[in-house]
């Protein structure tokens, strides 16, 4: 199963540079805004490009992390630091199923938790060079997200700062994911998936994707066919998750989306899929009710707790750690 045996989905490009520009018009602006609602409103994805974010510091990082999942195994389970998916450190391959069909995704992560400048880091012994890129990147992932917040916003006509207080101070969970090439698909169960299908938990997830290894699909509301993402390069994807749809309403839904198992390229090169996936929310503490804006004839959804919405969808995705002797389950 390839990403070419799928149609691409057309995603909008969207560059938010003149947002933020001293010497852009108020039109300029509004049309930036304009076009947020409507990429999300149709897709509830956009690539963004205009992001402010240093590609350098994205290249270090990738570099670096690479370099992590090119270790054996017996050295990167060293950094299975929690035993649990969803509080940081390594999930090694196939210990997470997200799909409701059952089978493991074929995955291995890395993951760092935090809100703000605190990123946490679980366990110790992590390479000095690998943490210092994780750091760097967090700090740019954090500020392309406030940036985004600031058009959401003016697209939603709510006062600029509306979702300062939510979040102050943001709660982040960056996730690098390694998909390794399967050469054959016999040597993988016919239904597994790179990461099943599912929808993401809470604010804006800001994906720094691999251009040359696609494998992203959604499967938009109404439809029954699943489609390709293909972004640019030098952008990046946003997709709304489920308190972005409790927010407007589903004036900008949370789709449901998943990834391919990574296959040879059409050269014949197999290569290992590398995505850096910033799940961005509202501190744990926020009550998220619909945007006044978005009422319309009535809430589709009871104001609901950030962190406790968290936490059950967290369950929900049925993590395959250790049980409690330490046992692979």
């Amino acid at each position: 199963m390839a990403s070419v045996d799928f149609p691409e989905v057309p995603i909008p490009v969207l560059d938010i540079s003149p947002f933020f520009s001293e010497s852009a018009s108020a039109e300029e602006k509004q049309k930036v805004a304009h076009d947020f609602d409507q990429a999300f409103r149709k897709y509830g994805f956009a690539c963004i490009s205009g992001h402010g974010v240093d590609m350098d510091i994205v290249n270090r990082v990738e570099q670096e992390a690479r370099n992590f999942f090119s270790q054996p195994a017996q050295e990167k389970t060293k950094f299975n630091c929690s035993k649990n998916y969803g509080n940081g450190g390594y999930t090694g391959l196939k210990s997470e199923t997200v799909s409701v069909n059952g089978v493991s995704d074929h995955v291995e992560s890395v993951e760092f938790r935090g809100n703000g400048n605190e990123m946490v880091v679980p366990c110790e012994g992590w390479n000095q060079d690998f943490m210092d890129a994780v750091k760097a990147y967090w700090g740019q992932v954090e500020g392309l997200s406030m940036r985004i917040l600031k058009v959401a916003a003016a697209a939603l006509e709510v006062p600029e700062n509306f979702f300062d207080e939510f979040y102050n101070p943001i709660q982040m969970d960056l996730r690098l994911a390694n998909y390794p090439c399967v050469k054959d698909r016999v040597e993988i169960p016919d239904a597994t998936m790179g990461y099943g299908a599912h929808t993401d938990y809470t604010g804006f997830t800001v994906l720094k994707a691999d251009y040359e290894v696609q494998g992203l699909q959604v499967l938009l509301p109404g439809e029954t066919t699943w489609k390709t993402v293909i972004p640019p390069e030098g952008t990046f994807i946003i997709n709304s998750g489920d308190l972005i749809g409790i927010w407007t309403n589903d004036r900008w839904p949370s789709v449901v989306h998943r990834v391919l198992p990574c296959g040879p390229l059409p050269d014949g090169r197999c290569k290992d899929r590398l995505s850096l996936v910033s799940f961005t929310g509202p501190n744990y503490a926020s009550q998220i009710e619909c945007v006044p804006t978005c009422v319309g004839e009535g809430a589709r959804y009871k104001p609901v707790n950030a962190g406790e919405h968290f936490q059950q969808r967290l369950v929900a995705g049925r993590y395959k750690g250790d049980d409690k002797d330490g046992n692979a389950k």
